[in-house]
């Protein structure tokens, strides 16, 4: 997939989604996230990983390009320190 846009929830303080994108060559990844509190301090935070699991990027709520090498990425979607709940918004656009 090229492009990603969800609203879902961390029902559970130590959920954490996935999403799939695939960055093709000369292309970046941006990024939007947004978020909103169930539980107070909740915040939202996107961490991006190549296809061997290794940590490439990361961002709270906001918007960030990210200039990656072409390949698919998992971005992963959590509470900044796994103990709130909230909602958020995520959309994954390659620009």
């Amino acid at each position: 997939r090229h492009n990603v846009a969800v609203t879902a929830a961390i029902g559970v303080a130590s959920k954490k989604d996935q999403w799939y994108v695939t960055v093709p060559p000369g292309k970046r990844l941006r990024l939007i996230l947004s978020q909103q509190a169930i539980t107070p301090g909740f915040r939202a935070t996107a961490t991006v990983f190549d296809a061997a699991g290794n940590r490439v990027g990361g961002m709270g709520a906001g918007n960030q390009v990210f200039t990656l090498e072409p390949g698919v990425y998992l971005i992963q979607v959590s509470d900044a320190g796994y103990a709130k709940r909230g909602t958020y918004k995520l959309t994954a656009r390659i620009v």
